[in-house]
Order: C-alpha cells, then structure tokens, then sequence
C-alpha cells in the first residue's frame, strides 16, 4: 500500500528553502524515514524550484516523492507569495 509522509516548508524571502520538518510520516523506519533526518533536510536547505536534490541511497521512491513536493511547494509560494 501507499504510505504517506505530512510535513512542512518553510521558504525565505527568495524563495528559497529555509528548513522542513516531518510531521507524520508511515515509512519504514530507517530507509524512507530518513527524507526527515537533519543530513537530508540540511541538504535541501537553500534550494528553490528546479535545484537538484540528492536521493538517498536506499530510499530513492521516498526522496523522489519529497523531491517532487517540495518543488510543488516551491512553485505555489513563489507564484503566490514571493514579492507580494
């Protein structure tokens, strides 16, 4: 089945990544559960749409999955928020 993993962004002014927190997540601990270890989310920190993140080894459907959303996130708060 699908697991789920809720957390959430926070951006500077610019736009970009300013630090994330997982909130819940239903991954298996130790693989999946590591897109909310503080190596993964410094490695995030800074990043704004389109910035190439790192999959972690072992965890690549998870690390994708938060990659996507993250740039989704990027997207809305630049289209909506950013400058205004």
């Amino acid at each position: 089945g699908k697991k789920s993993i809720t957390f959430m962004v926070g951006f500077s002014s610019d736009g970009k990544i300013a630090g994330y927190t997982v909130l819940s997540s239903g991954e298996t601990k130790g693989i999946g559960s590591q897109v909310g270890e503080e190596t993964f989310v410094k490695s995030v920190i800074g990043k704004s749409n389109g910035d190439e993140v790192d999959a972690i080894s072992g965890a690549t459907i998870s690390s994708t999955a938060i990659k996507t959303a993250l740039n989704t996130a990027s997207s809305h708060y630049a289209s909506n928020y950013q400058g205004k």
